[in-house]
């Protein structure tokens, strides 16, 4: 699902254009069969790495303002299931919208500040989503210290 998105990514950014509408007609596809209520977590999941694949603008303009109630159908799709395959994507669901939209809310929600923030804004994923935003850099990150100068 992962390798099909990123392909449908590259298709739409190489033949988009402003007269065919390709892009658009793509993310309201997508967008129509997230909102699908009977659709499975695993459909879902191949759903929302398309949309994220499309870019930035794509996660900030439909991912994001949705994640609350995207996770909340995953949550209740989860409780009434026993199939293991469906406690599965849930962990997929999850480590692919912290991983892709954590960037994104770095970029462009800066206002939000402490756990509490994160977890009123995204509710249940808001927690895992604030540690990935405000992790420290690879290499330690002591680029902007003194030691070693003097």
């Amino acid at each position: 699902r992962i390798t099909a998105a990123s392909v449908l990514a590259v298709l739409v950014r190489s033949h988009s254009l402003v007269t065919n509408q390709l892009q658009s007609r793509v993310i309201r596809m997508l967008h129509h069969a997230l909102d699908k209520q009977s659709s499975g977590l695993v459909i879902s999941f191949g759903v929302l790495a398309g949309l994220c694949e499309l870019g930035p603008l794509t996660i900030n303009t439909i991912v994001l303002p949705e994640i609350r109630n995207i996770f909340r159908r995953v949550e209740l799709k989860c409780a009434t299931s026993q199939d293991p395959i469906d406690r599965h994507a849930k962990e997929k669901i999850r480590a692919l919208l912290v991983h892709k939209c954590a960037d994104v809310v770095q970029e462009h929600m800066p206002e939000l500040l402490s756990v509490d923030d994160y977890e009123q804004k995204f509710g249940d994923i808001g927690r895992e989503m604030f540690f990935r935003v405000m992790r420290p850099p690879p290499g330690g990150g002591g680029g902007n210290t003194m030691t070693g100068i003097m």
